[in-house]
This record gives structure tokens, sequence and C-alpha cells, in this order.
């Protein structure tokens, strides 16, 4: 009988030989954010700075937060924000909100007009070491955008789920983000 979902335990990778530093910028999707609507504000953003924030400190190479906007769900949006940040100084970009079955939720598609390369199954491989059931509903993708240098990832919408799936991905996204800046 097969292991269940919940048996499956996850063990970051050790870091890389002479790590990259990670130049992060935070993309939170949201009308309802952008419009300022929330009492609380932005929680997507913040909940993904901590898992950076918590990261950092274990990390061999400089992680920072270098960017960090709030859009509405609007396709041109997301994408405008992805290309201007990919090619000039983030090499690793985090998207939070976006991702759910409803008709505003475009983040993926947004994504995808940006990639020159998808990373298959990433999130999929991810899902398997969150505790909840916070990848569910994200139709979240990832890859490396136009210009070789930087990649995307669309993180779940909860803050919760951003913060738990962003902790699993980041020692995984530091070997990649490695391995793309040591290319000519």
């Amino acid at each position: 009988r097969p292991p269940s979902v919940a048996a499956c335990s996850f063990v970051p990778p050790p870091p890389p030989p002479s790590p990259a530093p990670l130049r992060i910028g935070l993309l939170t999707v949201s009308d309802r954010a952008h419009a300022q609507q929330y009492a609380t504000g932005d929680l997507g953003g913040p909940a993904v700075a901590a898992a950076v924030q918590h990261y950092a400190p274990s990390c061999p190479s400089d992680v920072s937060v270098i960017r960090r906007a709030v859009v509405p769900d609007e396709a041109a949006d997301i994408a405008t924000a992805l290309r201007a940040w990919s090619s000039t100084d983030c090499n690793l970009i985090f998207t939070t909100g976006g991702t759910g079955f409803a008709k505003r939720d475009v983040t993926p598609e947004a994504t995808a007009s940006v990639l020159e390369l998808e990373w298959r199954h990433l999130l999929a491989w991810a899902g398997m070491g969150v505790k909840g059931d916070h990848m569910m509903l994200s139709r979240g993708v990832a890859g490396i955008a136009e210009g070789g240098q930087c990649i995307v990832v669309n993180l779940p919408g909860r803050p919760e789920g951003a913060q738990e799936v962003a902790r699993i991905l980041l020692p995984v996204l530091l070997h990649a983000v490695t391995e793309i800046e040591g290319e000519d």
C-alpha cells in the first residue's frame, strides 16, 4: 500500500557550493488589496517576506527583498510588473494571489505569457510538503522569465499557504538561481 501524501516529509537540499545571492521581488495580485479595501492591508506579500526572513539566516548567500508591489487582477498589470522586474534586478519573483478559479484569477496566464521556460511540476512537488489544504485550489505556474535570468513562482493567495510554500521552495530555488546565474 503506497504511503499517503500526509506521510511525505520534506528535507531541503544542502546549499550549492557557491550560491548566488537572491534578489527577490514580491508581487501581490489582488483587486481589493490594490484598492486598499482591507482594514489590515495586504497580508500576502508580508507573509512571503516573513518566509524569506526566516530562510535568510540559514542561507549561505545574501537574501534580500528588493521589490514589492500590489497590482489588481489584470493580466497586463501583472505581466508588466514581471517583465520590468525580471529584466532589471530581480533573479527571483514570487507572486501571491490570483491563482484560483474565479474569473478574475489570471495570475497563471499572465505569468505564462512572460516565461521562456516553464518549470512544470515544481508547485505540485511543493504541494506534497504542505501540511494543510493551501495548494488544493491553486493553479500557479513557475518558470524562467524572458531573458533567462529570473525565476517566477506563483504562490497561493492565502497568506498561510503562500508563506508555507515559499519556505518549502526557497532552498530549491537557491540552486536554480545559482545555476542560471552561472551561465554566460
